[in-house]
Order: C-alpha cells, then structure tokens, then sequence
C-alpha cells in the first residue's frame, strides 16, 4: 500500500438459523454504505436444521473503511426486519436443539 491509501476492508455477517421456524417475511435495508451483498431465503422457508451455511436466516457482505463497516454492520443489524413462525420440526437424533416458540420480528 502506498502512504496515504485508503484501506479498503471486507466484512460479514451471518445471522444463524432459527431452527424450528418458518420464514414469513424479511425486509433487507436499502441505503447502507458499505452492504454490497446479502443472501436471506425466500419466504415461507422452513429451517430445519439441515441447511448448514445456505440455510441460514441470512448473510450480508460488506466493503469499505473499517469504521465504515463496524457502522454498515450495528445498522443492518437495527434495520433488517423479519418475521418467523413457529414450526413442528421432527428433532434430529443426537442434536439437542432449542425449540422457539413464538414469532420474533427485530425491530430497532
């Protein structure tokens, strides 16, 4: 890098799947600096607890200063909206998981 570059940076973020729920809608924020991509299913999918990375509830790819991309991060986490319904998911053998049950929007 040459002295007084600007260092562009990456950033992810991954929001885990909610086993035992369906997706019934989510809302991607527009207009946040440094998002170049994000990856949420479609709706009514189910989370099984089968999907591994693709079935996650969502991904988000950042690009940017890194003070840009802490902030593009704590802002899609307060502005990405999504609403889950419980499910009946038959329980995988050995796998112990946490049953949600209620509906969960996040709001900020």
């Amino acid at each position: 890098m040459f002295s007084g570059s600007t260092h562009v940076r990456g950033g992810f973020l991954m929001l885990p799947e909610p086993v035992g729920c369906r997706l019934v809608r989510s809302d991607v924020p527009a207009g946040i600096p440094a998002l170049y991509g994000a990856v949420v299913p479609k709706r009514n999918h189910v989370f099984n607890g089968k999907g591994g990375y693709d079935d996650i509830l969502g991904r988000f790819r950042y690009r940017g200063a890194e003070q840009e991309i802490e902030s593009s991060i704590e802002r899609t986490l307060r502005e990405f909206h999504y609403t889950l319904a419980d499910v009946s998911v038959p329980r995988r053998p050995a796998w112990p998981r946490m049953t949600l049950r209620y509906s969960m929007s996040v709001a900020g």
